[in-house]
């Protein structure tokens, strides 16, 4: 199967349960640019299950949008679990969404360090549970160039919430 395939494939599973679940998604991006909103939104009838996407990706978009206070991205930079989380959690809305994802990460060819290669992405996702939040969070490190990377990491970030809503279904 080819990977566009898979990425319809796998958005049509998000979006399904997502309406069988009653729940909103909303999607918080920077590296992806927006990748995660397209795939869903490529799906009909997703006007159900989506409320909206963010992408936040410069650091003031992230301070302005997300309400991420400037000492945190300095602290733990852009690229980190903190943000990740911070990314998710700020963008949940119980008025308008009830599950979020977050990507954040170095897709490349620039913007490496010793510590972060081109390919490292946290991902973390936010969703009620019992009236509290709950956050799961992943590092992945992907191979590949630009594209490959980004597509990567919107395919886990959809496997991501396909596992998080098969949870909340059953509930």
């Amino acid at each position: 199967m080819k990977e566009k395939d898979k990425l319809i494939k796998l958005s049509s599973q998000v979006i399904d349960l997502a309406i069988k679940a009653r729940r909103m998604i909303v999607t918080v991006e920077s590296c992806t640019g927006g990748l995660v909103a397209k795939s869903l939104t490529d799906i009909p009838g997703s006007s159900s299950a989506f409320s909206h996407g963010i992408v936040t990706y410069s650091n003031s978009a992230k301070m302005t949008i997300l309400n991420i206070k400037k000492t945190a991205l300095k602290e733990h930079s852009a690229v980190s679990e903190q943000i990740a989380i911070m990314m998710a959690k700020n963008a949940l809305n119980e008025n308008l969404s009830h599950v979020s994802v977050a990507i954040t990460g170095i897709a490349g060819p620039t913007g490496a360090s010793n510590n972060k290669p081109i390919g490292m992405v946290w991902l973390a996702w936010s969703y009620y549970k019992e009236n509290q939040i709950v956050i799961d969070t992943q590092l992945c490190y992907f191979d590949g160039d630009r594209n490959k990377v980004r597509l990567e990491s919107t395919m886990m970030a959809l496997t991501g919430l396909e596992k998080r809503l098969k949870k909340l279904h059953s509930v």
